[in-house]
């Protein structure tokens, strides 16, 4: 299990505890003061990227020293992790609030309002309330409210299976852990820790609890599912004329057995293959 498990989560899955989400830690001034913080500055994060990505062509040794203390620092305040649609049903049953707010990192990357992004246990207060156009604030008023949009559980459900439709990968994320405050469609072009983690190789989030597998007695070679993977963890055989899952790259989200018309693919207990069960 990641290590999360083992000090958020006392052993089991730390994001389906759901003291992660309470009140109590949104309650926590400290923690208030640095989320407000962290959305107001969310834009200027692109700039710490170009800035690590300019390191990483210069200098092996620094680029391999800021990639550790980054990571150090982002476990302590702002880390993620892969989950599969099954978990996220969990999730949305579990928490206090779920709350529809634009994407960061679309905002941030592209300029668009996209509400790609999920907060919980979100009270319309002063927190959430300053004047940022409209993030997470005071979503209860109405309808004449377009930054954010209360949901019941089945309904944020159906929306995030039609981000997998679209290849979007669902990863969870703590403001000042261990409070998990949103719940993200993520994309390899958009997604800030996307990037930073498939392209500068520098540790944002863990992969998912689960890997995914492909029955060749199933498997027609269609190539859909490796048409859909964002992690290059799927190959082609073409001897066998089959696909095949290279487990080492597999993050687990599971979006590519949305894809296979034979069902054949599954998501396995990472923690139960001793392979995988250390390597997050």
């Amino acid at each position: 299990m990641c290590e999360f498990c083992i000090k958020h989560g006392e052993g089991k899955i730390w994001y389906l505890q759901a003291k992660n989400y309470s009140l109590d830690l949104l309650s926590d001034l400290s923690r208030r003061k640095w989320i407000e913080k962290f959305l107001i500055n969310v834009e200027s994060d692109m700039a710490k990227l170009a800035i690590l990505d300019r390191l990483r062509q210069r200098s092996s040794i620094l680029y391999g020293l800021a990639k550790r203390f980054l990571t150090r620092k982002l476990k302590k305040e702002h880390f993620g992790q892969v989950v599969p649609l099954e978990d996220a049903k969990i999730i949305f049953d579990i928490t206090n609030t779920i709350v529809r707010v634009p994407c960061a990192c679309r905002r941030a990357t592209k300029g668009k309002e996209v509400g790609a992004c999920f907060g919980f246990s979100v009270e319309p207060d002063s927190l959430f309330g300053y004047p940022l156009d409209g993030f997470w604030s005071d979503y209860s008023t109405g309808p004449e409210v377009r930054q954010a949009e209360k949901v019941e559980p089945e309904k944020a459900l159906g929306i995030l299976s039609d981000f997998e439709k679209k290849g979007a990968i669902h990863t969870i994320w703590t403001f000042n852990t261990p409070f998990i405050a949103a719940l993200c469609n993520c994309d390899r072009q958009d997604c800030m820790a996307f990037r930073t983690e498939m392209s500068l190789g520098t540790k944002v989030m863990f992969r998912a609890e689960y890997y995914a597998v492909i029955n060749w007695d199933k498997c027609t070679g269609c190539k859909n599912c490796l048409k859909q993977c964002s992690f290059g963890a799927i190959r082609y055989s073409l001897e066998q004329e089959r696909c095949s899952v290279d487990i080492a790259k597999c993050y687990g989200c599971g979006i590519c057995r949305i894809t296979c018309p034979e069902e054949a693919i599954t998501l396995s207990n990472r923690k139960e293959n001793p392979v995988l069960n250390r390597l997050w």
